[in-house]
């Protein structure tokens, strides 16, 4: 069966999600579109605004017929980690053809040209790197300088202003690093750009609906959204979301007090950003909302981005080692099943006895499959579900179950 893979946040799922999954199917000749989407928490350092099922039953049916978890891990990391995380799902399914991303470039060839400098790092782009570093650039200005040194006369500095194309190159980096027979299919954006805040015709941003979700008017949003994605969310809207950073603001300031001594051992701190943290925390007029705190500790040198990022890592626990480990058993993973068509089934019984990686579907019963490294990432799925499941609850007064209790959505 013909397959092509998205990777995805769906957060929340729009009408430029659904023209994706349609181009994907369409561009590839697809019968089957599996989504690999993030936990209950996303890679900008946030909670997702809704719970990753109410996402998978959205995609499924806008057009996915199988969704799968990007380990937590993964999707709350650096747009490398995430990027290699969900490419080893999709490669050890070992029945993936294609993996289809959106971006702002036109251009493919120079997509997978900047990608094969990033990944295999040659003398040459090293020897650049240490000289941008040296001269004041940070890491992400200065590999950025180095490619675009070394592709010559180009206009990859508008190539690489898109967290989008970012994310893609990062995809194509995964692929080539791991000898993957996956090809890499580029659907250019329509309509908006990743960072707009207005609706914008029929397609808009997952910025500019989410921000009318969080701030009360998912009505609003309602032209830029599928209509039955809609009338999932509708009929969900204030029982179990929105949720956005600040609803987890007292267990941040919890987290972060009560491993005060050890900040700097979690993914995306180090020291500088441990020091800045607790000069902070001893202040005496300090902010107290998640949101307030990462504005303040934002800087120059340290994007607002990946300080959330990194306050999320404190308070899921996820320290630098465990990513240290992680990256030398090459990006372990797991299929976990959030939702399923009939379509989605039959793909999943045609990579049965061939797949590389375990296929969940009931974590009780399919715990066992794990060795130990992914038995530690899948611990990081069911603490995060547990902390947002709780926050759910204390917000909307509802119970959702936890991921011992969930079952796959099979439409």
């Amino acid at each position: 069966m013909k397959s092509v893979g998205i990777i995805a946040e769906y957060n929340p799922f729009h009408n430029g999600h659904a023209y994706h999954i349609e181009e994907s199917r369409k561009r590839t000749g697809a019968q089957c579109v599996v989504a690999v989407i993030s936990g209950n928490f996303v890679q900008r350092g946030a909670p997702a605004v809704t719970d990753k099922f109410t996402r998978a039953h959205c995609a499924l049916v806008s057009g996915a017929d199988l969704v799968l978890e990007l380990p937590t891990v993964y999707s709350t990391g650096s747009a490398e980690l995430f990027a290699a995380g969900a490419v080893s799902v999709l490669n050890g399914l070992n029945g993936i053809s294609y993996i289809s991303f959106g971006s702002e470039c036109h251009d493919l060839g120079a997509l997978v040209a900047a990608a094969g400098i990033l990944a295999f790092e040659s003398d040459d782009f090293r020897s650049l790197l240490r000289k941008y570093v040296s001269s004041g650039m940070s890491m992400p200005a200065a590999r950025q300088q180095a490619v675009q040194t070394l592709m010559g006369p180009s206009d990859f500095a508008a190539v690489f202003r898109s967290p989008n194309n970012i994310l893609a190159i990062e995809y194509i980096k995964a692929l080539k690093r791991s000898g993957s027979s996956i090809s890499p299919v580029n659907i250019v954006r329509k309509d908006n750009s990743y960072h707009e805040k207005k609706l914008t015709g029929s397609i808009s941003s997952a910025t500019a609906v989410r921000q009318l979700i969080e701030n009360g008017h998912p009505e609003d949003a309602k032209t830029a959204i599928p209509p039955s994605v809609y009338s999932i969310l509708q009929n969900n809207y204030g029982k179990k979301f929105p949720l956005n950073s600040d609803a987890f603001s007292s267990l941040i300031n919890y987290a972060i007090e009560d491993k005060f001594d050890r900040i700097a051992d979690f993914s995306d701190v180090g020291e500088a950003l441990a020091n800045k943290i607790r000069r902070y925390f001893k202040s005496p007029d300090r902010a107290f909302s998640f949101s307030d705190i990462a504005m303040a500790l934002k800087s120059k040198d340290i994007t607002y981005t990946r300080i959330c990022r990194a306050i999320i890592h404190i308070l899921l626990d996820i320290d630098s080692d465990l990513i240290s480990r992680i990256r030398n058993a090459g990006f372990p993973s797991y299929a976990r099943i959030l939702a399923s068509n009939e379509t989605g089934r039959i793909f999943l019984s045609s990579v049965k006895e061939i797949c590389t990686i375990p296929i969940i579907s009931n974590c009780r019963r399919d715990f066992s499959k794990l060795d130990d490294v992914q038995e530690s990432i899948f611990g990081y799925d069911l603490k995060a579900t547990e902390i947002y499941n709780n926050i759910v609850r204390s917000r909307f007064g509802t119970q959702l179950k936890d991921d011992f209790r969930s079952r796959p959505l099979m439409l």
